[in-house]
Parts: structure tokens; C-alpha cells; sequence
């Protein structure tokens, strides 16, 4: 089976990360979401308790077979460095084809993650957002280009809006709208 592992913090999930999923199933047999409980970039980000983030990502999707959500950092050591990850999942699934889902703004970051070598050379990567091919990681045979919809969306947009009393509603799935409101509205900025 050939899985699209689609990593992030998902905090919170929002219709951009819904359409990218929904759009990248077409390459794989399944998409496995991957909410990582610390992001190794994020340290210092204060993040919805992965446990809630886990839960708003299985709302979304829980009627979509081909879309798993997965807590496999939830067993690893922090932070989740993705190369890990991998390692532990082809352990567990050898007959398993993984790829990894990515946006063009954390491929021209990608020299920064720990073995980044090593899982270029290991997995193919499927980008969404073109970009101009600048470098040779850009140029890489196990990079994939695609032409994702891209909405004009982000967790930090949302998380503003909250702040800032703005509306949310057009932002994510309406499975969760009540509970994002909630957790914000109770947080500190």
C-alpha cells in the first residue's frame, strides 16, 4: 500500500490542510495525517493539547475510509523529527510504501530537518504550491509536484481571528467550530 504521510501541528486543523488531504488522495491509497505533539521549528509555540488536536482531525475525517489519522509521535520521543517517524513506521508496516506530503514553504526549509539527506534519498516527496525550482533539493528525482488547491487559510490566521473576535465559520470544518471557540476563547493569546 502506498500511504502519504501529511505531517503537522494541525493547531488547529483548517479546510487548507481538508483540501490538500482530500486532493493528494489521488496519488496514494491512503493519506495518514500525522499530528505531531512537538514540532522541533515550534518550541516555543504554545500548541492546543495534541490529544484535541487529534480529536479535531478525527471529526473531520471520520467518515472518509481512505484518510487515517495517526498518533504515532504520540510513541516517540520529543521533539518529532520526521526522520524518526519514518523509521518506526516502516518498522511497523515493511509492506508499506510511505511518501511525505509537504508544502513548498517547508521544502525551502527542508535543509534544516534533521537527516534531511537521507529521507530525500529514501522517500518521495509530494509538494504542494509550486515553486520555482531554484536549488538542487528543488531539482531532487524524489520530489513531486502538484497542483493542489491552496486556500488563503492558516492556523494563524485562526487563531487571530479568535483573538480578535473575528468569524471562523468559513475557515474549518464545521464539525469543529464550536469546540476551536471554545479551547480559544478559554486560552490566552
Amino acid at each position: 500500500m502506498h500511504v502519504g504521510l501529511f505531517f503537522g501541528s494541525f493547531n488547529p486543523i483548517h479546510k487548507g490542510h481538508e483540501a490538500i488531504a482530500l486532493y493528494m488522495l489521488r496519488f496514494f491509497d491512503e493519506i495518514w495525517l500525522v499530528v505531531s505533539p512537538q514540532n522541533p521549528f515550534k518550541i516555543n509555540q504554545k500548541l492546543v493539547p495534541v490529544e484535541l488536536r487529534l480529536e479535531w482531525a478525527k471529526a473531520i475525517f471520520e467518515n472518509n475510509k481512505y484518510i487515517q489519522i495517526s498518533e504515532v509521535e504520540l510513541q516517540l520521543p520529543l521533539p518529532s523529527f520526521t526522520y524518526q517517524t519514518l523509521e518506526h513506521l516502516q518498522t511497523q508496516y515493511p509492506s508499506n510504501t510511505f511518501s511525505l506530503i509537504m508544502g513548498a514553504d517547508n521544502l525551502r526549509k527542508f535543509y534544516k530537518w534533521k537527516n534531511y539527506k537521507d529521507i530525500i534519498h529514501q522517500y518521495q516527496v509530494y509538494i504542494y504550491n509550486r515553486v520555482a525550482k531554484s536549488n538542487y533539493l528543488l531539482l531532487h528525482d524524489n520530489i513531486v509536484y502538484t497542483h493542489a488547491p491552496l486556500l488563503n487559510v492558516s492556523s494563524t490566521i485562526i487563531r487571530e481571528s479568535i483573538y480578535s473576535g473575528g468569524e471562523i465559520e468559513k475557515l474549518i470544518d464545521e464539525a469543529i467550530v464550536d469546540s476551536v471557540k471554545k479551547y480559544y476563547n478559554g486560552a490566552t493569546p
